[in-house]
C-alpha cells in the first residue's frame, strides 16, 4: 500500500543515467556511443478515491542506446531500447461510473505507460555543421 494522499505521486523518485562513448580506432573519427538509465518509482494511488485495487508498485524501468556516429560528417546509426524490463503500470485512472462490480466496487479504467520498444533510427543532417 502507499502512504501518499496524492494520486499519481509516489513518495519517492529517482533515476541513474549513465553515457560513455569512444573511437573505434586511432585513426577514425567514427564513435560508439553506450549509455543506459534506470528510473525508480515507489508505489502511489492511480486513482482519485484510491480504492484498494488501484494501488501501483513500486517499479524500476530501464532504457537503453548504442550508437554507432561520425559528428564530423554529421551521421548516426541508433538502437534504441525504452522500458527493457517491460514494466507495465497504471500512470493514472478513474472509476467508472455505473459499473459496480460484485463486490461493490466499480470498474477502473487506467492509462498505462508505453510497453518495451526497441527502435532503430538513423539520422543524417546535410549542409553545415
Amino acid at each position: 500500500m502507499c502512504s501518499s494522499d496524492l494520486t499519481s505521486a509516489p513518495d519517492w523518485t529517482g533515476a541513474l543515467n549513465a553515457s560513455y562513448d569512444f573511437a573505434i580506432s586511432q585513426s577514425s573519427d567514427t564513435r560508439i556511443g553506450l549509455s543506459a538509465g534506470a528510473n525508480y518509482s515507489s508505489g502511489f494511488q492511480a486513482v482519485y478515491a484510491q480504492p484498494p485495487h488501484s494501488s501501483q508498485t513500486k517499479s524500476v524501468n530501464v532504457d537503453a542506446q548504442l550508437r554507432l556516429f561520425n559528428e564530423d560528417n554529421g551521421w548516426e546509426l541508433a538502437l534504441i531500447g525504452k522500458n527493457l524490463t517491460n514494466q507495465l503500470r497504471v500512470r493514472w485512472g478513474i472509476e467508472a461510473p455505473f459499473t459496480p462490480t460484485a463486490g461493490g466496487r466499480s470498474d477502473l479504467y487506467g492509462v498505462p505507460n508505453e510497453p518495451r520498444m526497441l527502435m532503430l533510427r538513423a539520422t543524417m543532417k546535410f549542409g553545415g555543421k
